[in-house]
C-alpha cells in the first residue's frame, strides 16, 4: 500500500500533495502569501551546545518562517482508521 504523501517535492523543484492543495486554498481564501521552502542543513532540528537550534525548528524559532511543516507522511495503515 501507498503513503498519502502530504508534501512532495518534483523534480523542478515545485511542491505537491494534500498539504499543499490545502495550503493553497487557504492562501487564496484569504489572501496569503505561501512560500515553500526547506532547511539549508536539511535536518529536523537539534539544539547546540550555544542553546541555538538547527534545522527547521532553527528556522521556526529564529523568524525564518510562520508555520513549518515536517516530513513525517502518513502510512496507509493510519489512514484506514478514518475511512
Amino acid at each position: 500500500m501507498q503513503d498519502l504523501q502530504m508534501v512532495n517535492r518534483l523534480g523542478d523543484g515545485t511542491y505537491s500533495g494534500l498539504l499543499v492543495d490545502v495550503l493553497e486554498s487557504v492562501s487564496e481564501a484569504f489572501n496569503l502569501r505561501v512560500e515553500y521552502s526547506e532547511p539549508s542543513d536539511g535536518e529536523w532540528g537539534v539544539l547546540g551546545e550555544d542553546g541555538g537550534w538547527s534545522g527547521i525548528v532553527g528556522v521556526l524559532v529564529e523568524g525564518g518562517a510562520d508555520v513549518v511543516k515536517e516530513s513525517q507522511n502518513f502510512p496507509q495503515t493510519f489512514l484506514e482508521l478514518f475511512t
